[in-house]
């Protein structure tokens, strides 16, 4: 985890100083971190979780026919043979 602390940030600034040529790199960064955060429209959010969920249930539903199909849960069938 501080690892991840230290070189995200690090990343970050390098990334932006060297490949987006940005200036002044660290106070931009400053900026954006201290900058309020702002919601978007709530019919972009809700249309998004929307189809985030169908998605979801979509692969969920597939994932339970493959194993009905098959006749068993690959993991679980692991486990057994090996114990």
């Amino acid at each position: 985890m501080a690892y991840t602390m230290i070189i995200l940030p690090l990343t970050i600034l390098l990334f932006n100083k060297y490949v987006f040529k940005i200036k002044n790199v660290k106070e931009t960064y400053i900026e954006n971190i201290n900058k309020e955060v702002e919601l978007e429209d709530k019919k972009y959010c809700n249309r998004v979780f929307i189809l985030v969920t169908i998605g979801l249930s979509v692969c969920l539903i597939a994932t339970i026919y493959v194993f009905y199909c098959i006749g068993y849960i690959p993991l679980f069938k692991f486990l057994d043979s090996t114990f």
